[in-house]
């Protein structure tokens, strides 16, 4: 159940959880059709199919639940949970996003033979959106290559990551990434070399179908103190 882009949890004794239909049985009836259902498709967790409501956003938590912000969760649920709340929330949007067709403008309804969103009118279907985008972690040694944006949360970092652009793919996206970073990193230095590992699972940002990459930087000159890289934002090198 999710208040805007809050998820509701079951608060426990050392910690939270996702509630079963059980434990919301009770609000969703006193909410009535301010509770909205998702006919939606999401994974079956620990053998239980899924069920996607939400509330209004000034909805209140109720003693013995909680409302957390959906990237809090990440720290409180175990992966497949917080994998599942990702795909929830995307498919809210979805759903809310397209209530009109974008071809001829009349209502749609859910699709029968595909998860899509179809026209009630011309026919034409429409399916959850996806941003291709990459997010690199630059590593040399123990140290890592962080940076923020001016919009992120006072001392919180990230990786690098960027979006693919129509028509390109994510290793050229990668190379563009790295070739900045290398330059940048240590103006004049000897050639480095990069070690490549495997991309990893993708990660339920909204939207955004983020493919990940490691690299490693190594420089066959002193290593040394290294200042701060523009690139695109600031990036910082930290320790970790």
């Amino acid at each position: 159940m999710f208040a805007g882009r809050r998820l509701l949890l079951k608060s426990t004794g050392d910690g939270a959880s996702v509630p079963t239909s059980q434990d919301v049985a009770g609000l969703l009836e006193a909410l009535g059709p301010n509770a909205e259902r998702f006919d939606v498709v999401l994974p079956a967790l620990r053998g239980r199919d899924s069920r996607l409501h939400a509330v209004p956003d000034d909805f209140e938590a109720p003693d013995g639940f909680e409302l957390t912000a959906l990237r809090a969760t990440h720290a409180l649920l175990d992966k497949p949970f917080f994998r599942a709340a990702g795909t929830a929330r995307q498919k809210i949007e979805w759903v809310r996003t397209h209530r009109f067709c974008s071809r001829c403008g009349a209502p749609t309804e859910r699709g029968t033979g595909h998860e899509a969103m179809e026209c009630t009118t011309c026919g034409q279907l429409h399916f959850a959106r996806l941003t291709p985008a990459i997010i690199v972690l630059i590593q040399r040694g123990r140290e890592a290559l962080l940076g923020r944006s001016p919009h992120f949360t006072p001392g919180v970092y990230s990786t690098l990551a960027g979006f693919v652009e129509p028509g390109e793919f994510p290793p050229g996206r990668l190379r563009q990434i790295e070739e900045g970073v290398l330059f940048l990193l240590k103006p004049g230095s000897p050639a480095h070399q990069k070690l490549p590992l495997h991309a990893q699972p993708t990660y339920p940002a909204m939207y955004h179908n983020f493919s990940y990459f490691v690299r490693s930087i190594f420089s066959s000159g002193p290593e040394g103190p290294c200042p701060p890289v523009l690139l695109i934002n600031l990036f910082l090198k930290i320790n970790f």
